[in-house]
């Protein structure tokens, strides 16, 4: 924790940090007002977890560890910190937690340790994703627009098929629900789609930062075959060749991650 580059998380086996074109992991610097933060597990260690933002540094500081008996406390204190901040909405969603060696936490009774996902930008945390590339028969990419109900990017387009990875479930789990609930993809489908690898993304937002770890898979879909969204976050459904992809990214009109676990593996 002595240095200054951001680095997020140790790296699984084959993970890919997100293409150069799409940006660098951003370097955060204590001088402009990040706070680094720790959190102390059930053995009485200490682990790095992530820079916080500036907005929060009376309720976390490197001298401060967090432990984990005082999670639900503490995230109750964010909750009302945050409130009220531009794009921040309280999901009552668990994510787990991964500290900066990578490794998963755990509690005194064995449990993974989880902490409400709307926390994780602000405390610079590494949320994590799945992501299902659905491709047409002539190459051409299904995408989708995102709800302009959403919290986070309302009306860009999107991934036909992303969530986040609740705690609760595995990467496969979160698949199979996500693709019925976003696309209409049956449980049947959903098995034939082929693991393309975990990515990282970060990238530095005005007073947060966000990292994330996609678990992205592919699906080849055939001729007829069109999404039908089973809930209201998505509101229409298009498909496009790589570079329409590319140049909406380009023109912001894309989900920032969506577009590198599109466009990385096309």
């Amino acid at each position: 924790m002595d240095g200054r580059e951001f680095l997020g998380p140790a790296l699984l086996p084959g993970e890919q940090i997100q293409p150069s074109r799409f940006g660098c992991p951003p370097v955060l610097d204590p001088a402009q007002g990040w706070v680094p933060w720790q959190l102390r597990d059930a053995e009485d260690r200490l682990h790095f977890m992530g820079w916080a933002s500036p907005f929060l540094k009376d309720l976390v500081g490197p001298d401060s560890p967090v432990s984990w008996r005082d999670l639900p406390g503490w995230s109750a204190r964010l909750r009302l910190a945050l409130d009220g901040h531009p794009g921040f909405g309280w999901r009552d969603e668990q994510q787990r937690l991964v500290g900066a060696d990578g490794q998963l936490l755990w509690s005194g009774e064995g449990q993974p340790l989880g902490l409400e996902r709307s926390l994780f930008r602000p405390l610079g945390l590494m949320a994590q994703s799945v992501q299902l590339n659905l491709l047409h028969p002539s190459g051409r990419l299904w995408v989708g627009r995102r709800s302009l109900k959403k919290a986070i990017d309302p009306g860009l387009w999107d991934a036909p098929v992303a969530g986040g990875l609740p705690s609760h479930e595995t990467p496969s789990d979160a698949l199979t629900r996500e693709a019925w609930e976003e696309a209409g993809v049956t449980a049947e489908m959903a098995r034939g789609a082929t693991f393309r690898g975990p990515m990282r993304v970060a990238r530095l937002l005005p007073d947060q930062v966000h990292v994330e770890r996609l678990w992205v898979y592919s699906l080849k879909v055939g001729e007829g075959w069109q999404p039908s969204p089973q809930d209201d976050e998505v509101t229409a459904f298009e498909c496009w060749t790589s570079g329409e992809i590319d140049a909406r990214w380009s023109r912001g009109e894309f989900n920032h991650e969506a577009a590198v676990g599109l466009l990385a593996f096309s």
